[in-house]
């Protein structure tokens, strides 16, 4: 069945608003997934603070190039939607840990939009292999309390010596 005009104005503006509040836009091909699995990876990336929105190939099309994103729009082609939150990295991580997880069906993500740039699908793989604040911050942390534990040992070490 056909959409009506209205609709796809209203698909357009709601596309629009994504494009203008989400500071990353992910770009997912997807088939073949099984009802009971797109239900739990749409909780899962609903939890992570991103949603999935599928429409139309050509008013996605439509509303990108009334943006004016540097470098080539990567190919929409088979089934589409579009992965958006407030994380600028989370998205695209997203979709890649819900990928992974996927028993059957395809999910790929390939390309985004990242600071008004398109991104390739190689590049949008290496944005999402970006660990998460929470991960960064915990390895810093690690970082800085290695050579304090150290030393430490050291000083336990020698105390054991004197004793």
């Amino acid at each position: 069945m056909p959409i009506t005009r209205a609709k796809k104005q209203q698909i357009l503006e709601e596309l629009s608003h994504i494009l203008e509040e989400s500071p990353t836009i992910a770009f997912v091909h997807f088939k073949g997934i099984p009802v009971a699995q797109e239900r739990a990876m749409r909780r899962a990336l609903r939890e992570a603070g991103v949603r999935l929105r599928v429409a139309k190939k050509r008013l996605i099309a439509r509303v990108l190039a009334e943006r004016q994103f540097s470098g080539e729009m990567p190919s929409l082609e088979r089934e589409v939607a579009i992965a958006f939150g407030g994380d600028e990295i989370a998205p695209a991580r997203e979709i890649a840990k819900a990928a992974k997880a996927l028993q059957t069906g395809e999910l790929t993500l390939v390309g985004a939009v990242f600071e008004a740039r398109y991104l390739s699908a190689q590049e949008a793989q290496a944005l999402a292999a970006i660990p998460s604040r929470q991960e960064l911050l915990a390895q810093l942390a690690f970082v800085l309390k290695s050579p304090i534990q150290r030393v430490a040992i050291a000083l336990s070490e020698v105390a054991k010596q004197k004793a």
